[in-house]
């Protein structure tokens, strides 16, 4: 397997698109969840993107490659 493939499946955000795409497909697919289940489902899933954009925007962008 290579080895990029492997790293985007450890990926964190890897996880976090999986979880927001299977809420969706969840909803569009007519399933019933309650607001409560959903706010459960969705909740770790914002946390990480606003966390991980309060990281990101602490770290300068690399220079560009010349």
């Amino acid at each position: 397997m290579p080895t990029v493939f492997v790293e985007l499946l450890r990926s964190k955000r890897f996880v976090v698109v999986i979880a927001g795409t299977l809420a969706a497909l969840a909803a569009k697919a007519g399933l019933d969840l309650n607001t409560e289940a959903l706010a459960v489902i969705l909740a770790p899933v914002v946390a990480y993107i606003l966390g991980q954009s309060h990281v990101d925007a602490k770290n300068p962008p690399a220079p560009p490659a010349e």
